[in-house]
């Protein structure tokens, strides 16, 4: 807010193709000085690029922007040869469209993340952790096994009960205690806990992390920056990556603490 100025922004994060005549109309109603876009949304900051919008922007990236930055563009990529075969006009490519914003504010760490490509002055502003109210209602009981977290993506692409299973199945018979995550994707019903794992909705990694011997992720940027808190010497990982292309293979986080 402060970096933006003025009395009031509007936040831009709704999923959709074509909801400018929306934004026009919260506008007109709001009369906000900025907005702050979430960087997937392409027609979004296409919009705040007319000349008659006269607003300040910023951009959100919400992990590591060169990480992420091509990711995006064969999103981009995809999506403009649709539009054309629609005969729709294309959208900006994604570094284009970032640059032209007032702000580019990168919810990381500048150590976390790629040398931004040159005329990309970004911010990098922190990471989003989880709310602390959240965080403090997690109180495991104590239990003198070695403690194993399993907890993947937030992202239903790379997330699931087959998942989750698989990790549950491996564990069930050694002598460890299980906290396992749903990450709110899915009801724990649709999974069969052994007896050493508890399942939650939702387990907050900074305080689950925390005298924990081994960590079973996706190694993704939340449990990278939730890491950082661990007050435990070390504490080891098993990346179980998706085999797909365009999804996280966990050696393109190479700032993991190992």
């Amino acid at each position: 807010m402060k970096m933006l100025g003025g009395r009031g922004f509007g936040l831009v994060a709704s999923v959709g193709c074509n909801l400018t005549a929306g934004l026009d109309r919260l506008m007109a109603a709001w009369r906000p000085d900025a907005f702050l876009i979430h960087r997937n949304l392409s027609w979004a900051l296409q919009w705040a690029d007319r000349s008659d919008i006269k607003r300040r922007t910023a951009v959100l990236v919400h992990t590591a922007l060169g990480l992420f930055l091509p990711v995006w563009q064969t999103v981009l990529a995809a999506l403009n040869e649709q539009r054309r075969l629609r005969h729709e006009p294309a959208l900006s490519s994604a570094r284009q469209a970032w640059s032209r914003t007032d702000r580019l504010l990168v919810a990381s760490l500048r150590h976390f993340d790629r040398e931004p490509p040159a005329g990309m002055p970004a911010s990098h502003i922190g990471p989003v952790t989880a709310p602390p109210t959240r965080a403090q209602d997690f109180s495991p009981p104590y239990d003198d096994r070695p403690t194993v977290v399993v907890s993947y993506s937030t992202d239903r692409l790379q997330n699931g009960p087959r998942r989750v299973q698989t990790a549950l199945n491996a564990l069930a018979d050694l002598p460890v205690r299980v906290l396992a995550s749903t990450s709110c994707l899915f009801p724990a019903a649709r999974l069969r806990v052994p007896a050493p794992a508890t399942v939650f909705d939702y387990l907050p990694l900074s305080s689950a992390l925390q005298g924990a011997a081994l960590a079973v992720c996706h190694a993704g940027h939340g449990h990278g920056t939730s890491l950082l808190g661990v007050r435990t010497a070390t504490v080891q990982i098993v990346a179980a990556t998706n085999s797909k292309p365009c999804l996280s293979r966990a050696r393109n986080q190479a700032w993991q603490p190992r």
